[in-house]
């Protein structure tokens, strides 16, 4: 039998009714990093743990808590039920003041649906996907500048668009390099779709 992993050891030393909060940020944390590793652990279960437990009330952690989980639950395809969450945590970034935020969870909402919508629905989702970009790259929100840059591309790779896809996934390398984080999640998926 395998010794647990780091992040499940910090977990586990983490009573849920001691440290809430902490622990709140520690599941959100790891549902989020187990949706881009392979693994035999339920995200969403630790992401839900981690929702119940987010403060209550006007919290920026409450907002990322709420939007990780719209992402933990669009990664296992279940959108509709992820928007709602977004929504919340987009209102309660705005009504906090914090742009970088609010430029995360717009990225996070615009990207829910763009990869199953069609026509004219598709071409409003990527316009919104694009401003989303725009306004990360405003305000310093480069993890959501970089998912939306890597959505885009395979928004636009999905319809066979190879030309657009390819510039996407191009821009998406060149602005996790500048920032030198060549190899974080999107840029390296990124590098991966133009091979």
């Amino acid at each position: 039998q395998s010794a647990p992993s780091p992040p499940t050891q910090k977990i586990d030393r983490t009573p849920a009714d001691r440290a809430p909060v902490a622990r709140s940020r520690l599941l959100s944390q790891y549902a989020e990093l187990l949706t881009v590793t392979e693994n035999d652990l339920d995200p969403v279960a630790l992401s839900e743990e981690a929702v119940a437990l987010a403060p209550e009330g006007e919290s920026p952690l409450r907002a990322r808590i709420l939007v990780t989980h719209a992402r933990v639950l669009a990664n296992v395809g279940r959108e509709d039920e992820a928007e709602p969450f977004a929504t919340e945590a987009l209102g309660l970034a705005e009504r906090l003041s914090r742009p970088v935020l609010a430029s995360d969870v717009m990225t996070t909402l615009s990207g829910l649906h763009v990869k199953t919508a069609v026509g004219s629905e598709q071409e409003a989702l990527r316009t919104a996907l694009e401003v989303a970009v725009v306004r990360s790259q405003e305000t310093g929100a480069l993890n959501a500048e970089l998912r939306g840059r890597f959505l885009l591309g395979r928004s636009h790779q999905d319809d066979g668009e190879w030309d657009v896809a390819a510039r996407w996934f191009a821009s998406c390398l060149e602005a996790g390099t500048r920032a030198g984080t060549p190899w974080a999640p999107y840029v390296m998926a990124s590098r991966w779709q133009l091979a």
